[in-house]
């Protein structure tokens, strides 16, 4: 009498955290702001809010110059994150299979699964980057680059504001501090401030203030309207509002934290740090011109026939166009694959004016 024996697939659950996109997201990627070139240059033109004045009829009008600009170029890094995947990966068991499966699929599907999984998580850091990139243009007016050097988006003194009264002083007024930098935004960039992230710390200073507190339970006149935070698809924390001066402000956090990555002399290395400063406020204005651009990556590239037969390689090197470029080369010395990702982002506050910093002193 024949034994049957049959084995139960186990279910393969991945603990992950998917990468967040609040602070990148508000930049702007249309189609052509993905280069196929690796500098980005953009003429930035002086716009003057200055109003008209009248002129006697019939004795000519007031000349206007509009060819003043200012040309500003970009380079911007790379991210290049790869893995190798060798044959030994691929006799091993997998996640959700048993010992009996081990071949079932095929050596070519085992690999293809192992390639779109890796190349999924190494598209998710690379993201979680550019995450890094947005915060730092936000919060600081500049990127600091793993070699040191800094991407400087100029954004003027005036607009980090350091708070001069603590708001944890008794009687202190932290709605003034919105409107000494609302009113700094307002002028240099013709739009009223309308949103408010908070690092961790000032949100729990400026919800324990005693002037955010007394105005909140006003009923007639609601100058604050603090409720539970509630969730957005982007991960962050909608607060409420308030108001301080002419300006309404919705109040928002970002509980999200990243792994600082080792090997490369970072603060704090191979823990988990928050994506927003703790001590810092950032105020934007509604709908703020920041653009977020792609340059293009090293790749190779296919060549026609006729030219193969002439410089004898079916490939050559070129810049490839797009967002993450994946890759991947056969090294057949060490029987291996290397599988990554390329990518060259660069996120501008191109209006840089439209932003404003509160920070502890």
């Amino acid at each position: 009498m024949a034994t049957e024996v049959k084995t139960l697939m186990s279910d393969a659950f991945i603990a992950e955290a998917p990468p967040a996109r609040f602070l990148q997201d508000k930049f702007e990627t249309p189609e052509r702001y993905i280069f196929a070139g690796e500098d980005i240059e953009i003429d930035e033109f002086s716009d003057a809010d200055e109003y008209a004045v009248d002129v006697i009829p019939y004795g000519g009008g007031r000349a206007n110059k509009f060819n003043l600009y200012t040309r500003k170029k970009y380079t911007p890094p790379m991210f290049n994150e790869y893995t190798d995947i060798t044959a030994k990966e691929l006799g091993k068991v997998f996640p959700g299979r048993t010992k009996y499966q081990l071949n079932d699929a095929g050596y070519a599907m085992d690999f293809a699964d192992i390639m779109v999984s890796r190349l999924n998580d190494l598209r998710k850091k690379i993201s979680r980057g550019v995450e890094i990139y947005a915060r730092d243009a936000l919060f600081y007016g500049f990127i600091t680059l793993i070699n040191g050097d800094t991407i400087d988006y100029k954004l003027k003194p005036s607009h980090i504001h350091t708070i001069v009264t603590p708001w944890t002083s008794s009687g202190s007024n932290a709605l003034s501090d919105f409107v000494t930098i609302g009113d700094i935004v307002l002028a240099d960039g013709f739009k009223p401030i309308v949103d408010a992230i908070f690092g961790s710390t000032v949100l729990t200073e400026f919800l324990d203030n005693d002037v955010v507190k007394e105005l909140g339970k006003m009923e007639q006149i609601v100058r604050v309207a603090i409720t539970s935070p509630m969730v957005n698809d982007k991960a962050a924390r909608y607060h409420g509002t308030f108001s301080a001066g002419n300006y309404k402000i919705n109040i928002w956090s970002y509980p999200q934290s990243v792994r600082v990555p080792t090997g490369f002399s970072l603060p704090n290395e191979g823990t988990k740090v928050p994506y927003i400063p703790t001590d810092r406020v950032c105020v934007l204005t509604q709908d703020p011109d920041f653009r977020l651009y792609y340059a293009a990556t090293p790749s190779l590239a296919n060549v026609s026939a006729e030219i193969a037969g002439t410089i004898g390689m079916t490939e050559i090197p070129a810049l490839a166009k797009g967002m993450m470029i994946p890759y991947a080369y056969l090294d057949r010395e060490n029987q291996s694959v290397r599988a990554g990702v390329r990518s060259r982002p660069l996120p501008i506050p191109t209006s840089i004016n439209e932003v404003g910093v509160i920070k502890k002193a």
